[in-house]
Parts: structure tokens; sequence; C-alpha cells
């Protein structure tokens, strides 16, 4: 018999991705027997962890990581003397989680400020990055903190850009950190706004405006 570690990164489901997407607060690796089913086999054992509101898909893949080399260590010796747990799966437990793309990282600012905060830190490097459209050029967001302002404008639309960067979502704003229009150099907001002459009442959008 043969074991794996699970360490919710298959790519195709993306289940640290879709944990960070849906905003949950934990998430977790299993030691697994392999059969030809995709994690299918029996359960050897499993470890949580916790996953903060800040957490980026790096943070969290560091600690999955962690936290099955522990699980490697916990069970070693019983993996060499072959006496290894074999806990049944219930399938009916089971989540499956669609695979996602590059071109699945367009951001819709009609979304929760939370919503956005939590889609764009999902697909954060090493992940190719959410993105938006502005002066007909994609423009990808790499981290965001959620601004507790409550303000009436459009989805998409920057209130604030003076020292910060900030965006109206369909619920609340969040301040954009560092950005990057495609193919060209990294920026934090301010150095953004100076560059590219990025004014107030301008907005973001979900695709072109040529097209």
């Amino acid at each position: 018999d043969v074991t794996g570690v699970q360490t919710c990164a298959l790519p195709i489901s993306s289940p640290i991705n879709w944990q960070i997407i849906r905003g949950e607060t934990a998430g977790g690796v299993t030691l697994f027997h392999l059969t030809t089913d995709v994690d299918a086999g029996d359960i050897v054992d499993s470890e949580a962890y916790e996953i903060d509101e800040n957490d980026t898909v790096a943070d969290v893949y560091n600690r999955a990581t962690i936290s099955s080399l522990s699980l490697l260590d916990k069970n070693w010796e019983s993996i060499h003397n072959m006496k290894i747990n074999a806990i049944h799966q219930n399938e009916e437990d089971m989540t499956l989680n669609s695979r996602r793309r590059p071109k699945d990282g367009l951001i819709d600012w009609s979304k929760t400020s939370l919503e956005c905060h939590n889609w764009i830190r999902a697909l954060t490097h090493p992940y190719p990055g959410a993105f938006t459209y502005w002066n007909n050029k994609m423009v990808f967001i790499w981290y965001t903190k959620i601004n507790n302002s409550l303000v009436q404008s459009d989805p998409g639309t920057v209130i604030d850009a003076a020292e910060k960067l900030t965006i109206v979502t369909g619920k609340g704003c969040i301040d954009i950190l560092q950005l990057q229009i495609e193919n060209e150099p990294i920026c934090d907001a301010k150095l953004f706004i100076k560059s590219y002459g990025l004014q107030k009442n301008v907005r973001f959008m979900f695709k072109p405006s040529n097209q």
C-alpha cells in the first residue's frame, strides 16, 4: 500500500483558492492511501490550520506545507512499520470545486468589499492575479484591505486617488495597496496614481471600454 499527502493544492480543483474566495476561516491537509481515483483512499491522519481574513494564497500554501510535513513526521514510524490507519472516507461529505484558469480572475466590483478582497487575495502571487480594466488596459490588483466607508456610487468607481487608492464595491469599499498594468512594473497605490495620472471618479471596468 502507498500513502500520499493531500496538500489541498490539486490543479484540477484549486481548493485553497476556493477556500479563500469563500471566506473560510480554516483549512487542512490529509494523509491518505493512494488509489486509482482522485483523493478517494482511506484516511491515515489529518491536520487543520486557521485562515486569517488577510492571509493570501501564498500564506495558506505555506501553512499547508508545514502541516503536511508535520503529518509525515507524526506518522512516519507507523508507515515505516506498515501499521497504518485506514479510515474510510464518507463520499457524502465530499466537496467539489471547479478548476480555475487565469481568465477566471476578472473582478466583479458589484460584489461586497469582503468578497472582492477575498477574490484578490485568493488569486495573488504566485497565481496569475485578479484583474480589472482601466483606460482600455488590463490592470492586476495584487493586494488590498477592506475600507468600511459606505459610499453611494457605481461599483468600480475611484473615490480617493490622493494618498491612497479607494474603490467602491457593491457594498462598502476597498483600498488597493499594490497593482500593475499588464506587462508594466508593479506599483504601490501612490506610485500608480502619480505614474499614470489616475484621478478620482474614474471607474475600473469589467471589460475594456472600447469593446
